[in-house]
């Protein structure tokens, strides 16, 4: 959860440090379902083929050996 602000507290360093952590991660979670949201948009189906399948099985397994490398080069 984020932490809030409120009229007569502000947030302190730590706390914002905290919600910045969290928000970078939620925000390249949420990216992947918005890829799939978007290829499944412009197919133009509620339903999803066995290509439209494929085709999100395949952009997540490349998000995810790219996170893998970029996380492996920071160490």
């Amino acid at each position: 959860m984020i932490n809030r602000a409120y009229r007569n507290r502000e947030l302190t360093a730590e706390e914002k440090e905290i919600n910045r952590e969290r928000s970078r991660i939620r925000a390249r979670v949420e990216q992947i379902w918005l890829d799939e949201y978007d290829i499944q948009k412009d197919k133009g189906t509620k339903y999803w083929s066995e290509k439209v399948r494929n085709e999100i099985v395949g952009k997540n397994l490349l998000y995810n050996i790219n996170r893998y490398i970029y996380l492996k080069s920071l160490v």
